[in-house]
């Protein structure tokens, strides 16, 4: 079993961490505390206050400092360089780590491993981000939700599975050039039959386990807005689709040894320990009794479908 972790977190000074960063060069933890960790400042700017500020027509804000941005991330390079070191030292490997949409959000990625040593390396990862922040005047905040009108901060789950000779079971041959002809939906025709049971099977079940993907009242908050703050809240798949609450990562878009779903309910403040014994036992039960998909992908669902009670809600 292979999974990563790709974290959403904002950053603060005296700091709050997809997390956001929050940088409050006169504050201290007793004076954010005194504030009621209110009204703190990002590290960066990232965004307006708020998506309806972005798009009326008195919003003087750029939408290039919403989202991703090549200057932000030549700022603080002497924290993150320490998290980046220090996480060598730690044994977790990081993958990926760049701005993110809304004030002071960052993504880190970290690298794909086996299960129980990916749960271990979330936890790790976010004691080392705090702590070195406190040395750098930094507050790390894993919150799912930290700004209430603005898309909160995610914990996606990327897994697969390998057979004894290392070769992941979701994917097909190299030579399978036209995908899986018996495939439920063109959706999954990239997947492994293995791999359509196993989605099929965390389908079936997330809406039973979503205490173990979202454990807090804000991880609640942050799916509150739906697919239009990337915080997907029904049971729905999809190939490539990150409106869905699993994406279905295949070929043509990647090589077949890539192949993976990603799992975009919880958010940053999830227990990776429960969170991956969920996914994994659920999509286990899947090949286990050789479940079929539940439902159509999203990209085939209509507005009706909706209104009539055909899409399944999580929790």
């Amino acid at each position: 079993m292979r999974c990563s972790v790709c974290y959403k977190h904002p950053l603060a000074v005296a700091l709050i961490a997809r997390g956001p960063l929050i940088v409050l060069p006169s504050e201290t933890a007793t004076s954010v505390a005194e504030k009621k960790f209110t009204n703190l400042t990002p590290l960066t700017p990232g965004s307006p206050s708020s998506f309806d500020e972005l798009f009326t027509k008195n919003c003087d804000c750029n939408f290039t400092d919403h989202g991703y941005s090549l200057l932000r991330t030549q700022l603080n390079n002497e924290y993150f360089n320490s998290i980046f070191d220090l996480g060598r030292l730690f044994r977790i490997p990081i993958e990926g780590h760049h701005t993110e949409t809304g004030p002071g959000v960052l993504e880190t990625a970290l690298a794909y491993t086996k299960v129980l040593e990916m749960a271990d390396n979330a936890v790790l990862f976010k004691y080392l981000t705090k702590s070195v922040g406190m040395k750098h005047g930094v507050i790390p905040s894993f919150m799912a939700k930290p700004w209430g009108n603005l898309p909160g901060c995610s914990g996606h789950v990327h897994v697969s599975l390998r057979d004894n000779t290392g070769t992941n079971v979701f994917s097909l041959a190299e030579e399978d050039l036209d995908g899986r002809k018996d495939a439920q939906y063109e959706d999954t025709r990239y997947l492994s039959q293995e791999g359509e049971w196993f989605l099929a099977g965390i389908l079936d079940g997330i809406a039973d386990v979503m205490p173990l993907l979202v454990p807090t009242i804000n991880g609640y908050k942050r799916l509150v807005g739906g697919e239009a703050f990337w915080a997907p809240n029904a049971v729905t798949y999809g190939y490539d689709s990150r409106a869905a609450s699993i994406r279905i990562i295949s070929p043509p878009s990647v090589p077949p040894s890539a192949t993976r779903l990603e799992i975009r309910v919880p958010g940053a403040d999830m227990n990776p320990y429960f969170a991956l014994s969920a996914i994994f036992l659920l999509g286990l039960r899947g090949i286990e009794k050789k479940l079929a998909l539940p439902c159509k992908p999203i990209r085939l669902l209509t507005v009706e479908d909706r209104s009539m009670g055909k899409v399944g809600l999580p929790g």
